[in-house]
């Protein structure tokens, strides 16, 4: 089985790299169960929000970044040439920004730099062109705004301090007396940047929290059904593009009830979470394990056909079989399989094919895969690992 399950990945290794390219390009990125969290991204979701680059955000963004652009090209005409040095830096950024936050390991440190270098060189532009009567100055709290749509909360935060103390710095610098001068400017000013940053931090924060509690289930940490339609349909686009196919596993716990009932619901989540973590440990970081309710899960493979999906399915229920909580309560699993290429990739169809074919794998006596063949209706039941037998 393990030997088969390796020929799997290697024969659908081009469809996976190709697969990945576009997944990396696309406007979403999968919550990962290889994901390495960082100081700056602790969560996968914190993380995906640095790499949206598309939807209502994104145009708002590239509104308010055009009519910034245009202010400061205003400025290099009437201060000189301290003007140029925030609009080249936004430049810079919104040159090389996307594609370097996308194909980062670390897109959030691309994203922390990115708000550095674009803020801190509005500050220094600001304080060198009059300080708190600076034109520039007004953009500052624009700027911090423009970097919080889309940054992590602790990224926003880091940005608008280094910019307040650069501004303060270049200040001084150009005039030492300039900030005793116009003290309630400057006071002004470095409120309305804390308001502008501990507002757009809170509602980032609130954003990421909401996400989290509608894509992810609360007692096993997988993905739930909420966002389950958009993400197949990105799969099921890619798939068509590159003539891939789409496999869906659907599986459910065997006498689930009556574990409860003997053993307590205390024991149920435990061998729940349990489940889940192997069976996501198990799986492949673009292959998304969902929780759809009680004890069904659905694993969606993109890019796997129908005889490698049988290996897979295998290897979890192998994986469930072995799954122990509180020394020696196990579980076993009932899986079903369907796949579809083309035109023939509908996420409702499948899912019912593949719905049909684990009540036929529990029909069968349960601890077993079957497999939804079209267009004859007749069932294929693995009993077990390496067994093929017709119904």
């Amino acid at each position: 089985m393990q030997n088969s399950r390796t020929a799997a990945r290697f024969v659908d290794c081009p469809s996976v790299v190709l697969g990945r390219l576009l997944v990396l390009t696309s406007s979403h990125k999968p919550l990962e169960p290889g994901f390495v969290a960082s100081w700056l991204a602790p969560t996968p979701l914190a993380r995906a929000r640095v790499l949206e680059r598309s939807g209502r955000v994104d145009r708002m963004t590239r509104v308010m970044v055009a009519l910034t652009v245009g202010v400061l090209v205003w400025c290099v005409v009437t201060l000189g040439p301290w003007a140029v040095v925030p609009l080249v830096a936004m430049l810079v950024v919104l040159a090389l920004g996307p594609i370097s936050v996308r194909r980062g390991a670390r897109p959030e440190f691309w994203d922390l730099a990115a708000g550095l270098l674009i803020l801190g060189a509005m500050a220094l532009a600001a304080g060198m062109t009059g300080g708190p009567l600076s034109p520039i100055a007004y953009l500052l709290p624009t700027s911090v705004a423009v970097i919080a749509m889309r940054a992590i909360p602790r990224a926003t935060a880091i940005t608008t301090i280094v910019a307040a103390a650069v501004f303060l710095v270049a200040c001084l610098l150009r005039s030492p007396s300039s900030v005793g001068d116009h003290l309630l400017g400057t006071a002004a000013l470095l409120v309305t940047l804390a308001c502008v940053t501990i507002a757009s931090t809170a509602l980032a924060g609130a954003e990421i929290k909401y996400r989290r509690a509608s894509v992810l289930d609360p007692l096993t940490g997988l993905l739930n059904r909420q966002g389950l339609e958009d993400r197949f349909e990105e799969l099921r686009q890619q798939a068509q593009l590159l003539r891939t196919p789409i496999s869906l596993v659907t599986f459910d716990l065997d006498h689930f009830k009556a574990i409860n009932d003997q053993h307590g619901h205390d024991i149920g989540d435990a061998i729940l979470r349990e489940v889940a973590y192997q069976v996501r440990k198990s799986l492949r970081a673009f292959e998304l394990v969902y929780r759809m309710g009680g004890e069904e899960f659905l694993v969606v493979l993109p890019g796997m056909s129908e005889t490698h999906a049988i290996d897979t399915a295998e290897q979890l229920r192998e994986t469930i079989s072995h799954v122990r909580v509180a020394g020696e309560i196990g579980v076993t699993a009932s899986l079903g399989i369907s796949s579809g290429t083309g035109e023939r990739i509908d996420f409702e169809r499948l899912y019912r094919q593949a719905d049909e074919a684990l009540y036929t794998a529990k029909q069968d006596g349960r601890d077993r895969t079957a497999v939804w063949t079209d267009p004859d209706p007749a069932i294929a039941t693995v009993a077990g690992p390496g067994t093929l037998e017709a119904s």
